[in-house]
């Protein structure tokens, strides 16, 4: 449904309509490996189904450096706070920008690591900050091992940008959801954006442990503004939520 505004400070919208806190990334000059994350109740066996879910928000694309990358890496993992370039086994989208290249990739780890060229399928939707990406990354057929990677350009997931798939047999222990920045040295290229509304398998999910932080960083808020104690009514949880606007949070009605 399209958000409602009403008299008295109230909104009305469903769950998945109701802003919620969402992870900046500033990919800039300077060589680093920096990962947020949320560890899963039970971690995936091998070539489980799931359905990952999330938007994705590019607010600055800045090609004036040289050609060592950096990277945006978003999907599930067997390890969390490791380097980007450690072997493991994972189901990924990257967002990757260089002094000529700004592209997304679908790509899968079995046992190994991504390579200093990166491997993986490109994607001819060129990232651009004009736009605001849905993402889902999914598996559906079980042990053929078919990962499904599509854009998407709204929150219903039902315009599609675009689809790749990958395939890649035996992924295991898929324990985490994982986003990374990775940079491998000195390059003044900017990638910047935010995620927001991460759903797997269609529960949400708004807690996170984050380290060595100072380039990736939960936001309490959203790009959304209301005004203080603003009530939002969620029409299909029959839950209400009040804002303030000082901390940017969002607090249960009980």
């Amino acid at each position: 449904m399209t958000i409602k505004y009403l008299a008295g400070n109230r909104v009305q919208g469903t769950r998945a309509e109701r802003p919620t806190k969402r992870i900046s990334f500033e990919e800039r000059n300077g060589d680093y490996d920096e990962v947020i994350y949320k560890q899963l109740p039970t971690a995936l066996g091998t070539d489980a189904n799931f359905t990952l879910r999330f938007r994705l928000d590019l607010t600055t694309i800045s090609q004036s450096g040289n050609d060592d990358s950096v990277r945006f890496v978003m999907g599930l993992d067997t390890v969390a706070d490791v380097a980007d370039s450690s072997t493991r086994d994972a189901v990924q989208m990257v967002w990757r920008v260089t002094d000529s290249i700004n592209k997304f990739y679908a790509q899968t780890l079995d046992g190994i690591a991504p390579t200093s060229a990166y491997s993986g399928t490109d994607f001819a939707t060129t990232p651009s900050t004009t736009g605001i990406y849905y993402v889902e990354i999914a598996h559906t057929d079980g042990a053929t091992g078919t990962y499904t990677f599509k854009l998407y350009s709204d929150q219903n997931y039902s315009t599609l940008i675009e689809s790749e798939t990958v395939t890649d047999a035996g992924l295991t222990g898929l324990n985490y959801i994982v986003f990374r920045t990775w940079s491998l040295a000195a390059h003044n290229n900017q990638a910047r954006g935010y995620i927001q509304r991460v759903r797997l398998n269609g529960a949400y999910t708004d807690s996170w442990i984050t380290s060595n932080s100072d380039t990736l960083d939960t936001v309490t808020g959203s790009s959304e503004s209301y005004a203080n104690n603003t009530i939002f009514e969620e029409t299909d949880t029959h839950k209400s939520y009040i804002w303030n606007a000082t901390t940017k949070v969002w607090t249960e009605i009980t």
